[in-house]
Parts: structure tokens; sequence; C-alpha cells
């Protein structure tokens, strides 16, 4: 437990190395979330080259859809101040693909 006195024997921190326990799993489980978001950023940009735009239609691919349209709403959120789960650098990420000249954020 991180800041506070932990009553972990070295007998016992061994044993569990020994049989490949994840001590920080929240670091690995926000690696993971990021490297899905990557993914689907690699697929809207696949879908660029496919289709020559960036409004993914939701009868081509219904899932990335739906994550645009999640991306959407948090860059809206973002822009007038609200609760977002969107980062600096993936709102970067986006803008730079050229996905967010096609948001009105204040609608």
């Amino acid at each position: 437990r991180k800041g506070k006195p932990s009553h972990m024997t070295p007998a016992r921190l061994e044993k569990l190395k020994s049989i490949g326990f994840e001590f920080d799993l929240g670091r690995k489980l926000l690696s993971a979330a990021d490297e899905r978001w990557q993914s689907r950023l690699n697929e809207l940009k696949e879908y660029r080259e496919q289709f020559g735009t960036l409004r993914v239609q939701k009868s081509k691919n219904p899932s990335l859809y739906n994550w645009c349209q999640n991306q959407k709403a948090s860059y809206r959120a973002k822009f007038k101040g609200r609760h977002s789960p969107l980062k600096k650098e993936r709102e970067q990420a986006l803008r730079y693909l050229g996905f967010l000249d096609y948001i009105d954020a204040t609608s």
C-alpha cells in the first residue's frame, strides 16, 4: 500500500514475486486503456485512408462510430469546462489528425 506501513514479511513478498504477482496493477491497467485508445485512433486513420473522411458512418463501422461519438462528447464537455476523460495528449492526437475540425464544441 502506497504511503502506508505494510505487514508484509520479506518471505511473503518473495513468495508472491516467485508466482508472478503484479504489484503495480493500476499502472498496467492505465497502460492497457491507453493501448486500446491508440488502437481506436489507428482504426480511425485507416478509415480515413479507406473512405477519405473522418466522418465515420454507423452503417460502415458501428463500434468505431460509437468511439468517435464518445470522443466528440468528451471534447465538448472539456471545451465547456466540465469533467472530461479526454486527456491533453489524446486531444492533441485528435486535433493533429483533423478529427476535431468536424466538431462544433458549442453544441
